[in-house]
């Protein structure tokens, strides 16, 4: 691999990572342009919740939010991700974690949940973005 290549491949995996990162950041702080802008028009996520386009996604995901008792906390933890290129496309595998602190019916609970994301990614007029999301949920806890 010449030394180009190589640059060109630590630049594509840095963008693809930073993006995965960036939706959720912008997920839990309610950044919803920022949100919609790391998917391609016509992504399609399946999470715990939620199977269908990207815009509907955002959508939803703001309208919950809204729901949400003013103190309620969440937050996103990514961690060892994978990418694979292959051309103009590329799978991020990371681990994810998220944390969630939610008062129901008066009552205060931590939440904790485990899964496994892989995003697909696909690079178009020189930018990545994701085309594809599914998580696979492996755990959960809640405590009071």
């Amino acid at each position: 691999m010449t030394e180009n290549a190589r640059l060109q491949a630590v630049m594509d995996k840095f963008e693809i990572i930073e993006t995965s990162t960036v939706s959720l950041c912008c997920r839990d702080a309610g950044d919803w342009t920022r949100l919609a802008q790391c998917f391609h028009p016509e992504a399609r996520l399946t999470t715990s919740w939620f199977a269908g386009t990207a815009r509907e996604f955002v959508e939803q995901s703001r309208h919950m939010m809204e729901g949400h008792d003013p103190g309620d906390t969440q937050r996103h933890l990514m961690g060892n991700p994978r990418v694979t290129i292959k051309g103009h496309h590329a799978v991020c595998e990371y681990l994810l974690i998220l944390f969630q602190g939610r008062t129901l019916d008066g009552y205060e609970f931590d939440f904790e949940s485990w899964a496994m994301v892989l995003d697909w990614h696909e690079k178009r007029d020189g930018v990545w973005r994701i085309s594809k999301r599914a998580i696979i949920y492996e755990k959960g806890r809640m405590d009071p």
